[in-house]
Order: C-alpha cells, then sequence, then structure tokens
C-alpha cells in the first residue's frame, strides 16, 4: 500500500509518498487548492496551526484516506526513528513512515456549522485586522493583540 506524509506550512506542502520497501523523493506544492490534490490513497499529515485545515477538507473531498496527528506525536516518531535533521522534506518522509508503521486513525471532518462559523469568523476577523494594520503606527504584530484583547474583553 502506498502512503504518504505531508508537512504543511503556510504557502507549500511538502509531500513523500512511501512504499513497503522505499521512501520516495520529496516533492514540493503549493499550498493551495490546486496544490492539493495528490495520487495516493492514504495521507498523514501534522494538525499545524490553522494551516492543515483547508488541505484536510480537500483530501476528505477528494476521499482519500486521512490521518492527521498530534505534532508531539510525528515528534517523538521522529526520536523514536533517531532523526535529528529537521526539514519539510524529512519532516515529510517521516510523516509517510509514521502512516506506514503506526496503526491508522481516521481524521474526522468537522461538521458544517463549525466550517460556517470558522469561514465567518474568518472574514469578519480579516476585515477588523485589515482596518487596524491601516492606522498609522500599528503593525501586524500589534493588531493581532488588540484583536485578542477585543475577542477576550468581557461584554
Amino acid at each position: 500500500m502506498n502512503t504518504a506524509g505531508i508537512d504543511v506550512s503556510d504557502k507549500t506542502v511538502t509531500l513523500v509518498i512511501s512504499q513497503a520497501d522505499h521512501t520516495g523523493k520529496p516533492r514540493e506544492f503549493k499550498n493551495t487548492p490546486q496544490g492539493h490534490l495528490a495520487q495516493v490513497i492514504r495521507v498523514c499529515f501534522e494538525a499545524t496551526g490553522l494551516y492543515y485545515l483547508d488541505l484536510a477538507l480537500a483530501l476528505d473531498d477528494a476521499a482519500l484516506e486521512l490521518m492527521v496527528i498530534n505534532p508531539k506525536a510525528a515528534k517523538r516518531f521522529a526520536q523514536a526513528m533517531q532523526t535529528r535533521t529537521k526539514t519539510d522534506a524529512v519532516d515529510a518522509a517521516l510523516l509517510a513512515e509514521f502512516a506506514h508503521r503506526m496503526p491508522f486513525e481516521p481524521w474526522v471532518r468537522p461538521q458544517a456549522p463549525a466550517l460556517a462559523i470558522r469561514a465567518a469568523a474568518d472574514q469578519k476577523l480579516q476585515h477588523i485586522f485589515d482596518l487596524l494594520v491601516s492606522v498609522t503606527g500599528i503593525a501586524a504584530v500589534s493588531a493581532i493583540q488588540l484583536l485578542g484583547e477585543l475577542l477576550s474583553a468581557p461584554r
């Protein structure tokens, strides 16, 4: 069975496909809907911040077997494999090996209402963020801190 490991970042995804006796070369794709399509059956990647969700949804729509693991599990697996190098390609290869060796735990897609809330929040928060950074003297870090304060303030 072919398995794949994917290291997900903001702009790219690094893919390594593993077969029973050999691990393929890393391939890098853009982290866009067009870049999310790959010819594999089972995919494993880490739940890295918000970057992974759009890819997970696209792969789930494509009916691939999908396993999203905790980054700590990936780190411990890398330690168990005695890997000291930390690059996207090495991470993707380790995730492919994880998918090959470990019991498969399928990813559960969030329900439609949760995805709708996420989409609405993304659009509303982006608009407020854009307004904040348009003010002279407020950069991205300050805008994020202000958003955090505004959203956590008692009402």
